[in-house]
C-alpha cells in the first residue's frame, strides 16, 4: 500500500522550521531573534572617497611598500590598483597589489597576480567587493611575484579617511 501524505504542502520556510506559523504574529514574534540588515559602509564612505596615487620602480622580487597610512587614521579601502605603462625591451613582469598590516609589515596580496611581457602592460586590482581597511602605520603597495628588468608601477588606493 503506498504511502499517504499531505497532497498540497507548503515549502518548508524559517518560520516552519521555528514552528511559529501557529499564532499568526509571525514577524513580531521573530524580530527579536531574527533582524534584516542594511549595510551602511558604501553610503557612509561614498562622499569620503578619496584618490592616492604613488609611482615606485620595482627593482626586486617581493613587497615594495609605497603608501603609508598615517598614524591617527585608518582608511576604508574600496580598490588598490597597480599599473604599469606599456613594457619595454627586456621587461617583464608578475604583480599585484598588496597591504602590508601592522608592526611586522607582514604584505598580504589582495587582489590577482597579473603577468605583462615587452609591448604589454599591467592592470591589477584588488576585489571590489573585499571589506579592506588599513589601520595606522599599515602600508600600501604592491608584490612582485617575477621580475626582469627595472619596472615602473604606479600604485593607486581609492579610500575614505577616517580618524583613528
Amino acid at each position: 500500500m503506498p504511502a499517504s501524505g499531505p497532497i498540497q504542502s507548503s515549502p518548508r520556510g524559517l518560520l516552519g522550521l521555528l514552528q511559529l506559523k501557529n499564532v499568526g504574529q509571525n514577524p513580531e514574534l521573530l524580530l527579536d531573534a531574527v533582524q534584516p540588515v542594511l549595510e551602511m559602509r558604501e553610503l557612509y564612505i561614498s562622499g569620503l572617497l578619496e584618490l592616492v596615487a604613488v609611482a615606485a620602480t620595482a627593482a626586486a622580487v617581493g613587497p615594495n611598500n609605497v603608501i603609508s597610512v598615517p598614524n591617527n587614521e585608518t582608511w576604508f579601502i574600496r580598490t588598490v590598483c597597480a599599473t604599469t605603462e606599456v613594457l619595454g625591451a627586456a621587461e617583464a613582469i608578475r604583480v599585484q597589489p598588496a597591504i602590508a598590516y601592522g608592526a611586522s609589515l607582514l604584505t598580504t596580496p589582495v587582489g590577482d597576480l597579473q603577468a605583462a611581457v615587452t609591448g604589454e602592460r599591467v592592470r591589477a586590482h584588488s576585489d571590489p567587493a573585499a571589506l579592506l581597511i588599513a589601520g595606522p602605520g599599515d602600508v600600501i603597495g604592491f608584490w612582485v611575484a617575477a621580475l626582469t628588468g627595472a619596472v615602473n608601477v604606479d600604485t593607486s588606493v581609492l579610500f575614505a579617511r577616517v580618524r583613528s
